[in-house]
């Protein structure tokens, strides 16, 4: 054997060890991460939200102007339809997760999403 070959035979490898320190650190690094994500997937595709549709509203602005004798009643008619076919094409275009309610139905000061 030569030089370089004992010198190498001579010195053993050094092994490596993770600390434990860096195991935990690790941990709870990924269940931090996993946490969010699953709240955020949920929250995403799986929680319902809730929209508040403006339509009765609509429709009584509709009957004060065919009261007032400001449009007929055929029109109030047409205009009525129109208002109703575009509030449930609205809420049929919303995925599954969305629950759409009337604006009478709901308590408090809230902001309404949906207006046809």
């Amino acid at each position: 054997m030569n030089e370089i070959e004992q010198e190498a035979v001579a010195v053993p490898r050094r092994k490596t060890y993770v600390t434990t320190t860096r195991m935990y650190l690790t941990v709870i690094f990924c269940c931090i991460t996993s946490s969010i994500v699953s709240l955020a997937v949920y929250d995403w595709r799986f929680a319902t939200k809730i929209v508040i549709s403006d339509v009765p509203e609509k429709l009584l602005e509709i009957k004060k102007f065919a009261t007032a004798g400001q449009i007929t009643p055929q029109q109030a008619a047409a205009v009525s339809d129109q208002e109703m076919s575009a509030a449930n094409s609205l809420a049929d275009a919303m995925p599954s997760n969305y629950t759409v309610i009337m604006g009478d139905a709901v308590l408090g000061n809230h902001k309404k999403i949906l207006a046809p």
